[in-house]
């Protein structure tokens, strides 16, 4: 079955066998260098690599490959095939080829842009638009004051003494730029004499001290929001987080393990899994996951070659080690050849470079 890095289909050949490229189509080839045999490609038909089930009589009848092996449909099943207690009941498998474990492909988490009105951005546009009209009243009034009261600007016209400067100190704009920096917490080398001048800007203090404090906190705490965000680094995580959705692969030994294991937390999780029909779904969901983030959760090689293919994927946590081997019939004749050729080529160091390259 395809299921890249393993299996991957490159062109439109008609010849199965040149049809397909990956790492277990390199490990046959050499397997069958080596034992001087030659083979033919064929695609499982169900697409699933086999699971138990039980038919209408309760049986018990297998799927996928490992189907097509008892039944002596295909004589090896090649692909990312787990070794699990049944399927070891009706087949015989090769020394194992990779050992990995399940891991979790999500969607890496990016940092928003940084905006120039990003200070702007704790408080709405309503308060900002407050502030300002707040600002024009203050300095409205004040004016009016020192215009008005006979104990400030109104009576400094009579000053012979005053210079023409200072008296026009107190006008609308120089009180709007005034107000402005008592707002920015900035001294001003001029205030007003009269009582309700003063109480006016007592109260423009206080209430500019109240706003500073108010929106310092409100800063604080948007310019660390990110790093606040529940981040997921292990499947416990995963388990815990109620914004994600999670599955596995139908049909398949993955699906099996979460079914039927009793070990927290992964007993519970089978409660929450939306699985999907094969991998190159699963990758599709966790790339649209922008508005439903989901989480997928398959081996780790397959996870780690669609990581390597989008930046934009990363894996998180591994668990559940889990062998892959080939596959044959109960007692086949092939089993004991296989295995040794399996075993010289990991000790080769072939192994390694398979999975370097793929």
């Amino acid at each position: 079955m395809q299921e890249p890095p393993f299996t991957i289909e490159n062109s439109n050949s008609p010849t199965p066998n040149s049809r397909y490229d990956g790492y277990i189509i390199d490990l046959i080839d050499r397997i069958s260098e080596n034992l001087n045999f030659t083979y033919d490609i064929r695609l499982v038909a169900d697409g699933q690599y086999g699971v138990q089930n039980r038919n209408e009589y309760g049986a018990i009848v297998w799927t996928g490959m490992v189907r097509e092996v008892v039944i002596g449909e295909a004589d090896i099943a090649a692909a990312a095939l787990s070794i699990t207690p049944e399927r070891q009941q009706v087949l015989d498998f090769t020394i194992p080829y990779i050992n990995q474990g399940l891991t979790v492909l999500t969607l890496r988490e990016s940092n928003p842009p940084v905006s120039v009105f990003q200070a702007f951005l704790p408080l709405r546009i309503e308060v900002w638009i407050g502030i300002v009209i707040t600002l024009i009243i203050i300095a409205a009034v004040t004016t009016c004051i020192n215009r008005l009261s006979p104990y400030d600007y109104y009576d400094r016209k009579f000053w012979k003494t005053e210079k023409e400067n200072e008296l026009e100190a107190f006008s609308f704009s120089n009180n709007l730029w005034y107000t402005l920096e008592s707002f920015l917490s900035q001294g001003a080398e001029r205030t007003s004499r009269s009582i309700s001048a003063r109480l006016i800007t007592a109260m423009w203090w206080l209430a500019s001290v109240i706003m500073i404090a108010t929106y310092t906190a409100n800063l604080t705490a948007f310019l660390t929001v990110n790093s606040l965000h529940a981040t997921i680094e292990s499947l416990q995580d995963l388990a815990r987080t109620s914004g994600i959705s999670y599955g596995v692969m139908a049909n398949t030994s993955t699906e099996t393990f979460f079914l039927h294991t009793s070990i927290s937390p992964y007993k519970d999780m089978k409660y929450h899994l939306k699985n999907v029909a094969n991998t190159a779904e699963g990758i599709e969901r966790v790339l649209a996951g922008t508005t439903e983030p989901y989480a997928f959760i398959s081996d780790t090689a397959t996870l780690d070659y669609a990581k390597s293919k989008n930046c934009n994927l990363t894996t998180i946590g591994s668990f559940k080690e889990d062998s892959l081997a080939l596959a044959v019939q109960k007692e086949s004749l092939y089993w004991k050849e296989i295995s040794i050729q399996v075993l010289k080529l990991r000790e080769e160091g072939y192994l390694d470079i398979l999975r370097a390259k793929w």
